[in-house]
């Protein structure tokens, strides 16, 4: 039986490879490419407006 799919579990994954790859830019400034900088900006917007901060 093939292991079913887990929405939540791939979401957290991906989110967490964002993350990584944010870090990574950050760590780079200001020698990262702007193009970079942004791209992350959006991931981790998505990010937020998925998962927001606790109240």
């Amino acid at each position: 039986m093939p292991p079913r799919e887990d929405p939540v579990r791939d979401f957290l994954s991906n989110a967490d490879k964002i993350m990584r790859e944010a870090r990574l830019v950050v760590e780079a400034l200001p020698n990262a490419e702007l193009f970079a900088a942004e791209r992350s900006l959006r991931q981790l917007r998505g990010i937020h407006v998925v998962l927001p901060p606790p109240a």
